[in-house]
């Protein structure tokens, strides 16, 4: 029995017909017939061929569904137009998907139509094959084109299969890339613009004017609308309470009640804040209103603060201050200094510093701690290593506490971790060793910080944020020795929120899981 002639074709190396687009097309050019023509030379393509013609893909029509003759199942000649040309395009198939193809100054639009799919790639014969009928898709209609893949994917294709029979792609015989069909999704010349699950409201978002928000970078929503609002006013004007999406930032406590009181549509509240207590404290349920932070906007802020906090307890630039402002020399701090004393935390070279909730801050600090010779642990709820540094669980704090030179809180607020660090664990810590916190005020019992300040137990603290704020003019911390009071400033300026909340937004408007969601 004879061989199959497709079986010959590529056995033989035999020329085989590529798909080009419409001659009358205007996408086609003769630059682009003049690169093709060269890219065929530098594959060491024959330069003759025997009837072999190119066929013809239409931007309306594609001759790839062609109509077929009823009597006897083949494709109409009349739908396969041939044209004369002084030189044949011709590709052998192996060739085509096992070599690079470098088109020069070819553009890449125009080198794809080389291989127009990698789901049909090279017709072995210019002949259907007989009484084989066409499949209609109703998925894919004829009088739609299927584009492209970029020409770039043909360097990892798989080997070629070949087939005969009639696919939803070809209705001819022709050779098939080896995936799966599951894996093409043809993309039809009209498309209509992708419609939200959300595609018949007109939703409502308020940012707020507490910050300067680009909202060039988050306009273009079809469904949305954006409106500014004043988060320190105590109410919300009434023509937008029935917004849905509320973007939050400063706000005062009785803006957040007004809002939690007056906008029954609310369905998502976006916190610019690392924790966003100031929207939970006004009432609102996370189970009936979507509430996301805004962690990883203060990153590297309070990195930043974190660590100017560390090196002025280590070269105690709040000490040569008080000097300062009485006119007095600090002879103690100046001149000839021990390196390294094991009783004083004087530097973070060779300091053992542990990090008390090793979350985003935590990752973006610690590189800057280790650059300058530290060594850094940090204590979170899941043991393990995180950007080369080991993490304990919290139960190791009896371990790590009595070998700390300084411990940095980073915590957040909840009641999970308030007074954490209480009277029992600050007595676990060596007399030199400093506090820093800038996380939430309430993981430290300040009346138990206070009285180990006061009694020279621990070296001193410098603190970000503290439980009532402002800081009372009451409060023992203001003048407890060798303590640091900073106005909660470690953040304050979130970086690129409107890239958070477009990413969010696109989440809410598709119907999936949003970033930063709260429990």
């Amino acid at each position: 029995m004879s061989e199959p002639r497709h079986q010959k074709l590529l056995g033989g190396g035999t020329k085989h017909q590529v798909l080009s687009p419409n001659v009358g097309s205007p996408e086609l050019s003769p630059r682009w017939w003049a690169d093709a023509f060269r890219i065929s030379n530098e594959l060491d393509m024959p330069t003759k061929s025997r009837g072999v013609t190119a066929t013809t893909l239409n931007p309306t029509y594609s001759a790839l569904q062609s109509p077929v003759n009823p009597a006897d199942g083949a494709h109409s000649k009349s739908a396969t137009p041939r044209f004369k040309m002084g030189r044949q395009l011709l590709v052998p198939a192996r060739q085509l998907l096992s070599r690079e193809l470098r088109c020069g100054g070819a553009s890449a639009h125009s080198v794809g139509w080389l291989c127009p799919t990698l789901r049909l790639r090279l017709q072995a014969d210019s002949k259907p094959t007989p009484n084989r009928p066409q499949r209609q898709s109703t998925r894919y209609p004829a009088n739609k084109l299927h584009h492209h893949i970029p020409l770039q994917n043909i360097k990892t294709a798989r080997p070629l299969s070949t087939t005969t029979t009639t696919s939803r792609y070809c209705q001819t015989s022709s050779f098939h890339h080896a995936a799966p069909r599951s894996q093409f999704v043809p993309i039809t010349g009209r498309q209509s613009a992708p419609q939200p699950l959300i595609s018949k409201l007109n939703m409502k978002l308020l940012y707020p004017t507490s910050l300067k928000v680009d909202t060039s970078l988050i306009e273009g929503f079809p469904t949305l609308t954006l409106h500014p609002y004043d988060p320190r006013a105590d109410t919300i004007p009434e023509e937008l309470l029935d917004a849905s999406i509320l973007i939050t930032w400063a706000n005062s406590a009785a803006n957040l009640q007004h809002a939690k009181a007056s906008m029954p549509n609310l369905r998502w509240i976006q916190s610019l804040a690392a924790g966003p207590n100031d929207v939970l404290s006004a009432g609102f349920d996370p189970a009936k209103v979507t509430v996301t932070t805004g962690s990883g906007l203060h990153d590297r802020t309070v990195a930043e603060h974190a660590l100017a906090l560390l090196l002025n307890a280590a070269r105690r630039f709040y000490e040569m201050r008080d000097y300062q402002v009485q006119s007095r020399w600090p002879f103690h701090l100046g001149g000839p200094q021990p390196d390294r004393p094991a009783d004083r935390f004087t530097t973070l070279r060779d300091a053992n510093v542990l990090i008390w909730g090793f979350g985003n801050i935590a990752k973006t600090l610690a590189p800057h701690l280790t650059a300058l010779g530290a060594t850094v642990r940090g204590v979170a709820r899941h043991p393990g290593v995180r950007g080369g540094c080991e993490i304990y669980g919290e139960e190791s704090l009896p371990e790590l506490l009595p070998k700390t030179d300084a411990l940095v809180m980073i915590l957040p607020g909840s009641e999970a971790t308030r007074h954490v660090l209480n009277k029992e664990r600050l007595a676990l810590l060596p007399k030199h060793a400093w506090v820093v916190n800038v996380g939430r005020g309430t993981s430290i019992d300040e009346d138990a910080l206070v009285e180990a300040l006061e009694g020279g137990s621990i070296g001193g603290a410098a603190l970000d944020v503290f439980e009532v704020e402002p800081l009372p003019g009451a409060s023992k911390l203001w003048k407890a020795p060798n303590c640091i009071v900073s106005p909660h400033a470690a953040g304050g300026r979130p970086q690129d929120c409107e890239v958070l909340i477009v990413e969010n937004l696109r989440r809410f408007l598709a119907g999936q899981a949003l970033r930063n969601v709260i429990g």
